[in-house]
């Protein structure tokens, strides 16, 4: 099963997408999901996986961790359920999908020092630096959209979506509708060039 955790703040909804047994959540930056924030301790509560099931238990937090509403210690934890942490809420989503181990490997002009990009949601933003991948623009004089393209798993495909054609290439040609992809394709968007490799 798949855990998705969509964390509201005040500027933005975050996504973050877990297949692992044991997700730490809190302050530190060692976490499996970071909260910045004082008022969320270092280690604030974890989410464990048994049987099927997953859980979630607070780890003596200062502000207490809620489900729903009602403050908890453990707890099994349900689809639609709403986790509150200080004045932070996360929508939780379990499904059965389960994704498969795919990355971006960046071949040329990266935004940062990072050379691969994890897919292991079920949407995935390529963009500027405020979405999940990012990309240098071709020139200065044509910034690239935070949303210029996005990769989305669905029925068992990794399909590529442009969703602004002008700044997306798939396999060194303009692209405008969308495309599965298959281990071994080049994405370009902006200026940055990438490679999808899955992993069977």
């Amino acid at each position: 099963m798949t855990l998705i955790i969509f964390l509201k703040t005040s500027s933005n909804l975050k996504e973050y997408t877990f297949t692992k047994d044991l997700i730490i959540v809190g302050r530190s930056q060692t976490n499996d999901l970071v909260i910045d924030d004082p008022t969320v301790s270092r280690h604030h509560f974890k989410i464990t996986r048994e049987n099927n099931n997953f859980y979630i238990e607070d780890l003596n937090s200062t502000n207490g961790t809620y489900v729903n509403g009602l403050k908890i210690k453990k707890s099994i934890l349900k689809d639609g359920d709403v986790i509150s942490v200080s004045h932070y809420k996360m929508d939780v989503k379990i499904t059965k999908i389960l994704i498969p181990n795919a990355y971006l490997s960046v071949i040329k002009n990266p935004y940062d020092e990072r050379k691969f990009f994890k897919i292991n949601r079920i949407i995935t933003f390529i963009g500027t630096h405020r979405v999940h991948i990012p990309a240098k623009p071709k020139h200065h004089f044509f910034p690239l959209s935070d949303f210029s393209s996005a990769i989305v798993f669905k029925d068992k495909n990794f399909v590529l979506i442009p969703l602004n054609p002008s700044l997306v290439k798939y396999n060194d040609s303009p692209i405008s509708l969308k495309q599965i992809l298959s281990d071994g394709d080049k994405i370009e968007v902006g200026s940055t060039l990438f490679e999808f490799k899955i992993q069977n």
